[in-house]
């Protein structure tokens, strides 16, 4: 925790916001961030999303102080992170499955190849409108 403290502290700097800003923003009360970064424990992955969010910074960073990796070959910035978190928002997916990490290990491999197929299936389908 005192490592996502630290980093919260020096994004709040760089971004020129108090806690009791972001408490607002988020829609708390004034001194609830400050009492969340008193804590212990990391927030919850909803509320740590949304600080995220107001910060400009990936989930990664932000809790683990690196930008997002999907493999060893594969990295995602934190621009193209974004982007990805707009796309979804734009379409009205508040909390959208992409982002649910905690649910994947849940999917076997059927499940994962299935959404696989159908990305791929509609992203094709999609293309080929716009030609």
């Amino acid at each position: 925790m005192d490592a996502f403290r630290l980093r919260v502290e020096n994004l709040l700097d760089k971004h020129g916001l108090t806690k009791k800003d972001v408490s607002e923003r988020l829609g708390y009360s004034d001194n609830w961030f400050a009492q969340l970064l008193r804590n212990d424990e990391l927030p919850s992955t909803e509320v740590s999303r949304k600080i995220a969010k107001l910060l400009d910074v990936s989930l990664d960073y932000l809790i683990e102080g690196k930008e997002c990796f999907l493999d060893k070959d594969r990295k995602l910035s934190v621009e193209q992170y974004l982007q990805l978190e707009h796309l979804f928002e734009k379409h009205g997916m508040e909390n959208p499955f992409i982002f649910q990490a905690e649910r994947w290990p849940l999917l076997e491999r059927d499940g994962l190849m299935f959404i696989q197929t159908f990305f791929e299936w509609q992203t094709d389908k999609n293309s080929k409108k716009q030609k």
